[in-house]
């Protein structure tokens, strides 16, 4: 029995953690097998896959790719990656200027709310070095003292329309690149948008048709034993493999890894990666 975590993030994209110390909360997490799957990028996997080899732990390496499905940002989990590949470098690069306008966007609008803020001040911001978690509209507004955390943030954004902003790209285009570069493809934390309740069936049902190999049923999302078991036996009866996650983004946010505690014998993502892997040798 080995524990996982396929649900991690660094310094690379929204997390607090440098892969040094990813590795070692793994180390004092007692994890065997864990997933470095920042949003967007993969810039933290290598380091993390070298420093983990020598503490006798298995890094996958995953990326979280942020998509966008009829309007709605979804997250699906690549495992099993080429980190070298041009096509995923590629949308990584292109994905980081959507973002940074996003980014910038959330900031104008926040000015136009808030007459003391004005660019200049988060233009020089932006080029300072920030081991904070978040994104820089976050740590921004919150170094200003307009928001305190991320529920706060969302608030404020929630207020904004940013409709006129680049879309990320869609999640039929992401899978069908995750697809095209061998990945085993799971969408991450069903119940994100749903809190305490499930996504229904429909919705699965298009994420099913758009590629995916699998579920995170097991997150912080959606941890009560009822939406576990109503996403396991949605794997069950279509053969995709069960996952699971912390969503882990260091001391930034209250998500521990390991937490939910899942292992190997209780998910099959660690032998659908391995098995898809054996067949490309």
């Amino acid at each position: 029995m080995r524990r996982i975590d396929m649900h991690i993030h660094t310094i690379a994209s929204d997390g607090a953690f440098t892969a040094e110390e990813a590795v070692l909360e793994a180390v004092n997490k007692e994890m065997n097998v864990i997933a470095i799957s920042d949003h967007d990028s993969v810039s933290s996997v290598q380091r993390c896959i070298n420093l983990a080899k020598t503490e006798g732990i298995r890094v996958i390496p995953a990326m979280e790719a942020t998509t966008n499905h009829h309007g709605v940002e979804y997250h699906i989990l690549g495992y099993g990656l080429d980190i070298t590949n041009p096509k995923l470098l590629s949308y990584c690069a292109d994905t980081a200027k959507i973002r940074i306008s996003r980014e910038t966007e959330i900031v104008m609008q926040a000015c136009e709310m808030f007459s003391d803020l004005n660019m200049s001040d988060y233009l020089a911001f932006s080029k300072e070095t920030h081991v904070r978690g978040g994104f820089l509209s976050l740590n921004f507004l919150t170094h200003v003292g307009k928001v305190t955390n991320l529920n706060e943030f969302l608030a404020l954004k929630s207020k904004m329309d940013l409709s006129g902003v680049r879309p990320f790209h869609s999640s039929s285009e992401v899978t069908a690149m995750l697809k095209e570069l061998g990945c085993v493809i799971v969408l991450a934390h069903p119940s994100y948008h749903f809190p305490g309740k499930v996504a229904d069936e429909k919705l699965l049902d298009e994420f099913l048709a758009l590629g995916i190999n699998g579920i995170e049923c097991y997150s912080p999302y959606n941890a009560l034993p009822e939406q576990i078991a109503y996403y396991r036996a949605y794997c069950k009866k279509h053969g995709l493999a069960v996952s699971a996650g912390s969503d882990c983004h260091g001391p930034y946010l209250t998500r521990e890894m390991g937490t939910p505690f899942a292992t190997d014998e209780m998910c099959s993502i660690v032998s659908m990666i391995d098995s898809r892997a054996d067949k490309s040798v």
